[in-house]
């Protein structure tokens, strides 16, 4: 596309014309993008085991409680309960359900897509449609010249995010009353906010009586891409969660595909 842009310089009273052509290629793009990002989605060794990561089970099971998580099929109740509180207008995924379709079926639908939910639940097993996803690329910054300047926005099915939304209410709810209190982050209750209060009244404690006062702050880039996989699922099978839904999780991860949106 050429583009022509015009501007008047006043003070000198004259006039500058330019030209900017922008040359795209789709398939280079997308090429770029996978590139790019594949190092962060298949960061991890395909041949890595349990067995490469005995010294942190031991860890774990010396260290993290075992909990008392519910291990029963989903009920309407809890799917009905979820599509209420549901943000309206959200993306259509790979099914090309919407939240408020979904929120608008009678139970007799609802109950079939039950039955679909804890097949899956039971057996870690995933229809293909529901791995999946779309990959938008929001800018970071004003000039996008690499993958590095955009920010992926995956669009998973909303069935997915149904099913998961209904079992995270479940781990959420026995992770509150056992979490220390230090803890804020995806839980009822509690909001960043909390952390500033925190901080705040540490700050002033310290002021009050006197005494010096450290604090470490770590971000880390990347964070939920940089986790590797087999110890996460060690230690969801340590504290509790249900194995088949932990299989199911990493099920997921193994076949889940992304299409990017260019």
């Amino acid at each position: 596309i050429d583009r022509c842009v015009w501007s008047q310089k006043t003070a000198k009273l004259v006039t500058d014309v330019w030209q900017s052509k922008w040359i795209t290629d789709t398939a280079g793009v997308h090429q770029v993008s996978i590139s790019y990002w594949e190092t962060f989605w298949q960061r991890d060794d395909p041949n890595d085991s349990f067995d490469s990561w005995r010294h942190l089970e031991a860890q774990v099971k010396r260290l993290m409680p075992v909990l008392q998580f519910q291990d029963e099929d989903i009920q309407l109740s809890e799917m009905q309960h979820c599509l209420k509180t549901a943000k309206k207008g959200t993306l259509r995924g790979s099914c090309a359900f919407s939240a408020d379709e979904l929120a608008a079926m009678p139970d007799a639908l609802l109950s079939l897509l039950l039955l679909i939910f804890n097949y899956i639940r039971s057996k870690a097993n995933w229809p293909d449609l529901l791995v999946q996803a779309i990959v938008c690329m929001l800018a970071k910054t004003d000039e996008v010249l690499t993958p590095a300047d955009t920010r992926p926005i995956i669009v998973l099915s909303v069935l997915y995010r149904l099913l998961t939304r209904i079992l995270s209410a479940r781990y959420v709810k026995v992770l509150a009353a056992n979490v220390p209190p230090e803890v804020f982050g995806f839980l009822p209750g509690k909001s960043r906010e909390d952390i500033y209060y925190f901080i705040q009244h540490a700050v002033e404690i310290a002021l009050e009586e006197n005494h010096t006062l450290g604090r470490c702050v770590a971000d880390l880039v990347k964070a939920f891409n940089a986790f590797p996989r087999v110890p996460l699922q060690i230690i969801a099978n340590h504290i509790g969660i249900p194995k088949t839904e932990v299989d199911a999780y990493h099920n997921f991860l193994g076949r889940v595909s992304r299409r990017f949106r260019t």
